[in-house]
């Protein structure tokens, strides 16, 4: 119960102009997002013309890249068309991929990009976490070297040591401080 009495309104929230990109790109996923599903309800046919839908990631994050101005953004893009590419190498085989051995890709993929473009607060070390354990779940779905879940597992503990060492001996460097982090966004 308030006893002091009415309160003050809080200030009016400033409008922001429409985003068209924005406004554009919702009203494309919602257009292709039916469409999928006007073929999943089986409305509509659109037979083999449906396999090439990881070119729209591929697209989207292509028109990404062009249009970036920061940092995150460029990472944004380049995920987008890093899945893409991944998408359509399993859509149609290739290389003996499909999605069902080929996701660690995806997380090996994180892991480069983090390596490549770290965010404000982190190094490019931080990206090798990613990388190893996105690479040793692509060893233990392919069963390179005789390793499978059941026996690869000391593997992950080994690659995560072996991290927590060159880290703990300064030879991989620690996450930024504040201060780094300010001076690298005002570049």
């Amino acid at each position: 119960m308030n006893l002091e009495g009415p309160q003050p309104l809080p200030p009016p929230v400033p409008k922001r102009g429409i985003r068209y990109e924005t406004l554009a790109f919702g009203l494309v996923l919602v257009a292709i997002g039916f469409a999928f599903l006007a073929e999943q309800l089986e409305w509509v046919h659109f037979g083999e013309l449906v396999k090439l839908w990881p070119l729209i990631l591929i697209g989207v994050g292509a028109f990404g890249l062009f249009r970036a101005e920061r940092r995150g953004q460029v990472r944004s893009a380049v995920w987008l068309i890093g899945v893409g590419a991944w998408a359509l190498a399993s859509v149609f085989h290739t290389g003996g991929l499909h999605f069902g051995n080929s996701w660690p890709l995806l997380i090996i993929l994180a892991g480069v990009i983090g390596i490549a473009l770290p965010k404000p607060k982190e190094t490019w070390a931080d990206g090798l976490w990613p990388l190893a354990i996105g690479t040793w779940l692509l060893v233990s779905v392919w069963g390179w070297g005789g390793l499978h879940w059941g026996n690869s597992w000391p593997v992950l503990l080994i690659l995560i040591g072996l991290l927590l060492l060159l880290r703990g001996t300064g030879v991989l460097p620690t996450r930024r401080t504040k201060a780094e982090t300010e001076r690298e966004v005002s570049r």
